[in-house]
């Protein structure tokens, strides 16, 4: 096509006369803006020029005269005005200028849901090489239209207006297709292609007098939208020195982005990757990482808002960076946006250290303000992450706070009776843990009972899930008489990140009274329970950790005592004496209980200190020449001391019983140092199932109900 020489060189004097007038115009925005009213007036002027410029042109494009083409036409894309070699290959943002801008708008106006504007400059056959609002917001119907392909991709459900990779990727495919809505053939022709370069020239003239009046206006706070702004990036504390296991998913590092002077929308990030936090100057290639590394994400509120696998397909060898576009991080001014870097490894069985972050190269992060300015910043401080290479898929156990506590635990005569030994808690982490189908319990017996007394009365323990059936055991019996072991079969899955309570049940014969006094105690140990369940990797896993169970005291009859109150003191003028009293309800249960008066309280406590105690009570009182008392057979408890004429007091069953405890330590004592007075051993008799004799038994002050059993401290100087 042959343009009209004459015409266009008549114009292009105008166009030159309008420059220079705007230059002059622009030198003067110094003085003018001593004058708001008149910055304002050069500034509309400015525009007008530039209006009165695209009118003449329009009305240039009405008369040109079309002559016979004689030169051969140029080779173009499927959309014409792009030249065939011509792809999108680089990110546009509002701001940009250059061919490729023009050659956005050409094939955003050959579609008229996405064109650029109607008339004037950036309209079919106006196209222009400056990137600015009417071509963002034609890019956001473009976008738009072309969601699932853009924006879905990447985790967006609205246009941002930046032209990154899934945009650029669309872009190409409409160049090769030429699948386009055909514009209205009235529209203006792009014949005036040197014209308009022009214009494009006084437009990005203009911009640029506009963005130099917004520096001026920046601080001024009427006017807060026209301001710049800034972008900075630190990073935060959480989560730090992260271990990921083989094909483990974690949070590696947080990075705090800020807003300062102005709005920003961030819409890209780049992350590098470094083997030290030394030589940050020296990044890897991706193809260095991408045999540990098997994907890298970023979200922000919980959301993913970027991410992609890190692999042969994706990177190759010698890529740089990796980086996360078409992002709409939105951040007031003065306000932040926490974006967290999550890692997922890859299966290697290699142990790897690795450094990521933004990094110090240049404009890693990029965002736009509220001026349409494009902001950058970079990071130098990384976060350092572990990929051990182990497998994923922890178990671990402890004893639940509910677990029994050591003590009595009343049985039945007539039935058997689930005594509770144990409460543990067993937690999954990193992973799932599949198909717990081993679990082994240990044993310690005590009391007054041997062996076979033990095998005899509690044969099986029962395995719950909290109250839920699991599985039952025949106990496994030493032939040291003091230790037994139970191998469960579990058969439960324990999801990462939950809690199984699991309960270790014993199931007690019934009990004759002659027979009881037994302990046992349950643990869980982690060197007895190797190789107990499966993770997802099908990988045998170790319960780690131990559940330390407390005896349980099995008695068909039994006292217990609880401490009322209590006091001591200092005695004599030079505090060189003490006295303490304490007041104990004793109850009997299942039985009548027979007290001892001399065994109520065993009188030591402490160094060198000795206390005089007396007991009184209400109870009904013996002499103990009264009772044909003795231990039952194979204990090793007695009462050898008890005279005949001590006094024996009795509880009646169900009944409760006031005692009063009243020591002394004299004045004439040597010693000094902290003193208080404490019930260290209750002795007490019951009849046996004959009704023919008593039976004895001892409490001690591993018993938390005897260790309850004691007055507070005091200072006792020494005489």
């Amino acid at each position: 096509m042959i343009r009209k020489r004459g015409k266009m060189s008549k114009l292009t004097k105008k166009i030159v006369v309008g420059v220079v007038a705007f230059s002059l115009a622009f030198t003067a925005v110094g003085v003018a803006f001593a004058e708001e009213d008149d910055l304002g007036q050069e500034v509309e002027s400015l525009e007008q020029m530039l209006a009165d410029l695209q009118a003449e042109i329009a009305g240039l494009n009405g008369e040109e005269a079309v002559e016979e083409e004689d030169e051969e036409e140029e080779e173009t894309t499927a959309i014409e005005g792009v030249p065939a070699d011509f792809s999108f290959t680089e990110n546009l943002s509002q701001g940009a200028t250059g061919s490729a801008v023009k050659y956005l708008q050409i094939v955003l106006n050959s579609d008229e849901d996405t064109r650029v504007a109607a008339s004037g400059a950036g309209s079919p056959g106006n196209e222009t090489e400056y990137f600015g609002p009417a071509t963002n917001a034609a890019v956001i119907k473009f976008q738009n239209k072309y969601a699932s392909e853009v924006l879905e991709p990447v985790g967006l459900t609205e246009g941002t207006g930046y032209v990154g990779a899934q945009t650029r990727a669309k872009l190409n495919e409409v160049l090769d297709a030429g699948d386009v809505t055909k514009p209205d053939p009235s529209e203006p022709s792009a014949d005036l292609e040197q014209i308009l370069d022009q214009l494009a020239a006084v437009a990005l003239a203009i911009e640029d007098l506009s963005e130099r009046v917004e520096a001026i206006e920046k601080d001024d706070p009427t006017d807060p939208d026209a301001r710049e702004g800034d972008l900075s990036v630190e990073r935060r504390g959480s989560p730090r020195n992260v271990e990921l296991d083989s094909e483990q998913t974690k949070d590696v590092a947080t990075y705090r982005i800020e807003a300062e002077y102005s709005d920003v929308t961030v819409h890209r990030m780049d992350l590098y990757i470094y083997e030290d936090a030394v030589t940050v100057d020296d990044h890897l290639d991706i193809g260095d990482v991408r045999d540990y590394i098997d994907r890298v994400a970023i979200h922000t509120g919980g959301e993913i808002i970027g991410e992609t696998d890190v692999d042969r397909a994706t990177f190759d060898r010698d890529d740089e960076r990796i980086r996360f576009s078409g992002l709409s991080i939105e951040i007031e001014e003065d306000g932040y946006a926490d974006v967290v870097v999550e890692v997922t490894a890859s299966d290697e069985e290699d142990e790897k250290t690795y450094y990521i972050g933004p990094g110090i190269e240049s404009e890693t992060i990029r965002g736009v303000d509220n001026a349409g300015l494009t902001v950058y910043t970079e990071a130098d401080e990384l976060r350092s992450f572990k990929i051990t290479g182990e497998e994923g898929g922890e178990l671990d156990v402890s004893r639940h706070s509910d677990s029994p506590e050591e003590g009595i635990v009343l049985v039945s005569d007539s039935t058997s009776t689930e005594v509770e030994l144990l409460r543990a808690e067993v937690s999954a982490s990193d992973g799932d843990i599949e198909d717990f189908d081993k679990l082994v319990v240990d044993l310690d017996l005590g009391g007054t009972w041997a062996t076979e007394t033990h095998e005899d009365i509690v044969q099986d323990l029962i395995l719950y899930d909290g109250d839920d059936y699991l599985d039952d055991v025949n106990i496994d019996y030493n032939d040291d008489g003091e230790t037994a072991e139970a191998v469960f079969t579990p058969d439960i899955d324990i999801a990462d990140g939950t809690t199984k309570v699991l309960r270790v049940v014993a199931d007690v014969a019934a009990l004759d009274i002659d027979e009881q006094g037994f302990g046992m105690t349950a643990s869980i140990l982690e060197g007895n329970n190797e190789d107990v369940a499966y993770d997802a990797a099908d990988n045998r896993v170790d319960l780690e950790g131990n559940a330390r169970g407390y005896e349980q005291g099995m008695f068909v009859v039994a006292p217990s005592a609880v401490l009322d109150s209590s006091s001591i003191n200092t005695r004599g003028d030079d505090e060189t004496g003490a006295s303490a009293s304490m007041d104990v309800s004793v109850t009997a249960h299942e039985g009548d209980i027979y007290f001892p008066e001399k065994w109520l309280i065993y009188n030591e406590y402490g160094g060198e200190f000795t206390w005089n105690v007396q007991t009184s009570s209400d109870a009904e009182s013996y002499r103990a020449n009264e009772l044909d008392y003795d231990a039952p057979s194979g204990t090793a408890i007695g009462l050898s001391d008890l005279e005949d004429g001590d006094t024996v007091y009795l509880v009646e069953d169900g009944e409760t019983e006031e005692f009063e405890l009243k020591g002394n330590i004299s004045t004439d004592d040597e010693n000094e140092g902290w003193v208080r007075m404490a019930v260290s051993e209750i002795g007490w008799f019951t009849e046996n199932d004959d009704g023919d004799g008593y039976l004895q038994f001892l409490f001690d002050d591993d018993m938390d109900a005897v260790d309850d059993l004691e007055t507070n401290s005091v200072f006792k100087e020494g005489r």
